[in-house]
């Protein structure tokens, strides 16, 4: 049933994206063409094609709401669209006032309620994430909070990174600071503990667990002949202790 070929579009794989309903339901998107539906017992519950290739469009991102609607983000014509299971209800275009020029820049969106996206996006001016709270209910996406600088990990929490420095120099490690939107800040730093001339060059938060745990992980560049690389994936309490950890060298 599924299409797990190329897509002629851009070569890549014609399932473009993923999300999980609140009834706990699998929804897949197939680049241009519908929605796949599964239970959790991947039982096929619906498919939902809404004619896109007619309209002109192509989605390759996808998130639901709690009440049932779906939002699919266009690349080609910069659009987000709401649906529900049996037609397009609404098609909002990204102009001036959406501080988004490009949705090439948005990395992920979530829906936090009825026609209101999270989302995480470049910033070309100075390279870093913020995140945007958008509303798409009407013709035009708006931009109805001041942007937040970070990625955005749920449950209305966002973090970012910085670079540790000593005056004008590096030190190896990173500062990431976990915050709340209008809430707490907590910070924390990450260290190599690898040889000292080992440089730690990526540290991320993929998102919230149960019972308050996070997902992390650290990138190091070893030292040696030829240039290493060692991922660490973290599993992290909620003051940000580590409670396991699994590396891999590549």
């Amino acid at each position: 049933m599924l299409n797990f070929n190329y897509s002629e579009h851009d070569g890549r794989p014609a399932i473009r994206d993923f999300t999980v309903t609140s009834e706990g339901n699998l929804l897949l998107l197939e680049l241009s063409k519908c929605i796949y539906e599964y239970s959790p017992q991947s039982e096929l519950l619906g498919i939902y094609n809404y004619g896109l290739e007619e309209h002109g469009l192509s989605p390759y991102m996808l998130t639901a709401d709690n009440q049932g609607y779906f939002y699919l983000l266009d690349g080609n014509r910069q659009l987000l669209i709401k649906t529900n299971q049996n037609e397009i209800l609404n098609i909002s275009a990204f102009g001036e006032e959406s501080l988004i020029s490009d949705t090439g820049l948005i990395n992920s969106f979530y829906a936090s309620s009825e026609d209101v996206l999270i989302v995480s996006a470049l910033d070309q001016s100075d390279f870093g994430y913020y995140i945007l709270t958008l509303d798409l209910s009407g013709g035009n996406v708006i931009s109805i909070k001041e942007p937040i600088r970070g990625y955005f990990i749920g449950n209305q929490q966002f973090f970012y990174v910085e670079h540790i420095m000593d005056g004008q120099q590096y030190i190896n490690g990173m500062r990431i600071t976990v915050a709340e939107y209008g809430g707490k800040k907590r910070c924390f730093a990450v260290h190599t503990n690898h040889e000292i001339s080992a440089n730690l060059i990526g540290s991320q938060i993929y998102g919230l667990m149960e019972g308050g745990r996070y997902l992390a992980r650290t990138v190091e560049m070893l030292p040696g002949d030829k240039i290493r690389i060692r991922d660490s994936f973290l599993l992290l309490d909620h003051n940000f202790n580590i409670i396991s950890i699994v590396k891999v060298n590549w």
